[in-house]
């Protein structure tokens, strides 16, 4: 096995080491979850779905909960 000592003070080791500073990012105000203006195309169509079902009376409530959660993993 071959050993080389490195000079400590030489540049190439102080950039090696040097860690990159992190600034945190500036505050900003919080935009609700439920924004319709944020809603896309397939979330407008889900809920339409699920609205026709209700007003018609549908009792298969597996479907609604399905269907829920679809639109809230989708946003």
């Amino acid at each position: 096995m071959r050993v080389v000592q490195m000079n400590p003070s030489s540049n190439h080791a102080k950039e090696n080491f040097e860690r990159p500073t992190f600034r945190p990012a500036p505050p900003s105000f919080k935009k609700s979850i439920l924004d319709p203006k944020a809603f896309k195309k397939d979330d407008w169509i889900l809920l339409g779905i699920m609205l026709a079902l209700i007003l018609e009376g549908s009792e298969d409530y597996i479907l609604l909960c399905a269907l829920g959660y679809l639109f809230i993993m989708g946003l």
